[in-house]
């Protein structure tokens, strides 16, 4: 087996981005929005710019062609992800966070080239050779190119990529079935709350929400103020919801100063976000808090159990009357006075109770289940990792 220096194998040439001097040409460019978790080709969403036709000339993509993500990545995820060019993308281009790796040796096979620097990627060799600037990653593509590659015979490295397809495709079955399944759990988890309530809406009083408890809408104490902020009191945002309804105290805080400031939300109060993307995210609090001006709180009075509210939020009917009840301007948002107009189904104390602790019982056993199949993803992710290193290192 020969040993290679990768640039001696292969060539490597930027992407572009708007033409600044004519004559142009409008083509389809592929962007690292268009390199999948997992190192495929996604050709949703392409950008179609207009560029200088001599650059376009240099950059037209060829089957067999390796993209390389060059600048972007984030705190989990460094770049250096590769995608390997098909025939769906040939005569594409690629833009400037990106770069073209193409073979220029007639003993490298591009596909094995491919899984290699999946190899490289995966086992976390690029994270070394990664700078910041301005908040983005730069891979330092002198130090990359000069990376080395074992180069067997052309049959071997047939054989290999055989084998990795083989392999990987069977796990990538694996895992999409795994991940269908958290999907049907999910839905399985919608399905039983709705059912449990709709089965006792004919049992039940009909009260406003506002009729059930204190509502409170947070404020933001002056964030030009530095010392209304501490750790006095949790001051909790939409990004503190949890999925499963807790609430990350452990964020931004107030102090004393800026607790007096802000409106206080006790323990056992349910909150809901009712403005922008999240809206109807809800949540339950252990503690004593605070909000800001995004979150809406009731306090219950005894009419009601906190839980049995909670979970009646989550249902598709209060959910649909929360978005039915908002304003569709820029942003979707429900004020106050029109969250508080929304209809509650209120039974018997004691249906109450018993409902919400058969819904607790039903979802600790669904997030259980979730929490395996997540695992199982996790270890899936972790042996294409493993494969990889088998191949292409000694260890």
């Amino acid at each position: 087996m020969k040993l290679c220096i990768l640039d001696e194998v292969c060539e490597f040439q930027s992407g572009l981005w708007t033409g600044k001097k004519g004559p142009f040409k409008v083509v389809k460019v592929l962007r690292n929005t268009n390199f999948t978790k997992d190192n495929k080709l996604n050709l949703e969403n392409i950008a179609e710019i207009k560029v200088e036709v001599k650059q376009f000339e240099k950059r037209v993509l060829e089957k067999g062609d390796i993209l390389i993500e060059k600048s972007g990545g984030g705190p989990n995820q460094p770049v250096g992800r590769v995608v390997l060019i098909d025939k769906r993308a040939v005569d594409y281009s690629f833009s400037n966070f990106t770069s073209r790796i193409r073979v220029s040796s007639n003993n490298l096979n591009p596909n094995y080239l491919y899984w290699f620097l999946n190899y490289i990627y995966l086992s976390g060799k690029t994270e070394n050779l990664q700078r910041r600037s301005t908040g983005i990653r730069n891979l330092q593509l002198k130090e990359y190119k000069q990376l080395v590659i074992p180069v067997p015979s052309l049959q071997e490295q047939e054989k290999i990529v055989e084998r990795l397809y083989k392999v990987f495709e069977n796990i990538n079955i694996d895992l999409s079935t795994t991940k269908k399944m958290i999907k049907y759990n999910d839905s399985l988890k919608q399905s039983r709350i709705d059912y449990l309530f709709k089965s006792i809406s004919d049992k039940s009083d009909k009260f406003k929400l506002s009729e059930l408890g204190e509502l409170i809408t947070g404020n933001t104490p002056n964030t030009q103020e530095k010392d209304n902020y501490g750790n006095a009191i949790p001051f909790i945002k939409p990004g503190d919801f949890n999925q499963d309804g807790s609430l990350n105290y452990n964020n931004q805080g107030l102090s004393k100063k800026g607790k007096l400031k802000a409106r206080l939300v006790n323990k056992n109060s349910v909150l809901m976000v009712c403005i922008g993307a999240t809206i109807g995210k809800v949540g339950i609090t252990s503690k004593e808090i605070t909000t800001n001006q995004q979150i809406n709180s009731i306090v219950p009075s005894n009419k009601i159990d906190s839980y049995f509210l909670y979970y009646q939020m989550l249902t598709t009917k209060f959910q649909k009357l929360v978005l039915d009840s908002s304003s569709q301007a820029t942003l979707p948002i429900i004020n106050k006075k029109k969250w508080g107009q929304i209809i509650v189904d209120v039974p018997t104390k004691t249906i109450q109770k018993e409902s919400a602790k058969a819904l607790d019982h039903f979802i600790f056993l669904n997030n259980e289940l979730n929490l395996k199949f997540k695992l199982k993803i996790k270890l899936l992710k972790e042996l294409k990792k493993s494969i990889l290193i088998k191949e292409f290192s000694n260890e």
